[in-house]
């Protein structure tokens, strides 16, 4: 649940409440609170409250609050005692419900690794859209605390790069997943040597394809094993560094041409 949401719920509860113990002095040992600012607190109240349902799939209880909403401020408002005691049943039954539901939290860092629609960023996405889902999956595997997970979807996202940079450079051998990092990055270091630099745009085609061989070889030093599988399990630390080095990988192969 991410944070905006866990607020919505807090504002919402915290404002009936004080709605609700302010309606409840209403009359008693001759208190008289403002009866309009009751009113309109415990309808701001009953909205925030009914933005969160909605955002946690809760629409369940949206029926209980247009029931309060009504007694608040409808055609015939229920006397402020009585009201007290209508938030408090709303609040119950919210409450109960709450009990059996179940929230991530996520860390305020990984929040937007979660909502990236375009982790890589805009030209990755146009220039591999067949790898855009497993590229968003891999990102909120990430914010989701599931490092092996996204390492996964890392490799299906490399499959997708190796095989498109093959065909760049007009490389047979490529096998992805079958193939060692080092026979790999030998095929794409000796196709590149053999480009063409003899002029300008050839020697700046060469250096470009030069970049992204760096950046693989980051891939390759990030990835922790001989051939293009995950290992058996991967920490957040060494997750964030394989999607750091594909990312910056396939960056570089968006703008190759």
């Amino acid at each position: 649940m991410l944070e905006r949401h866990a607020a919505m719920f807090a504002e919402g509860f915290a404002g009936l409440t004080e709605a609700k113990h302010l309606a409840a002095l209403y009359g008693l040992n001759g208190q008289q609170p403002p009866e309009a600012g009751i009113r309109t607190l415990a309808k701001q109240a009953s909205f925030r409250l009914r933005q969160a349902l909605i955002y946690a799939d809760m629409q369940e209880h949206i029926p209980s609050l247009d029931r309060l909403d009504f007694s608040i401020d409808g055609h015939a408002p229920m006397p402020l005692p009585n009201l007290s005691q209508a938030v408090m049943h709303t609040l119950s039954g919210i409450r109960d419900s709450l009990m059996s539901e179940f929230f991530f939290h996520l860390d305020q860092h990984d929040v937007p690794l979660y909502q990236a629609s375009e982790p890589f960023g805009e030209a990755v996405g146009k220039r591999f859209p067949k790898a855009a889902e497993d590229i968003a999956e891999a990102a909120k595997c990430l914010a989701l605390q599931r490092p092996t997970a996204a390492v996964f979807h890392l490799m299906r996202v490399m499959e997708t790069a190796l095989r498109a940079l093959a065909v760049k450079l007009k490389i047979t051998a490529i096998d992805p997943g079958v193939e060692s990092w080092n026979k790999i990055t030998d095929h794409v270091n000796k196709a590149i040597n053999a480009l063409p630099g003899k002029t300008a745009p050839e020697q700046a085609r060469k250096a470009k394809f030069g970049a992204a061989s760096a950046h693989l070889n980051s891939v390759r030093i990030a990835w922790r094993n001989e051939v293009m599988h995950p290992k058996q399990s991967y920490s957040r630390e060494e997750a964030h560094t394989i999607f750091a080095a594909v990312r910056g990988f396939m960056i570089d192969l968006a703008t190759l041409k």
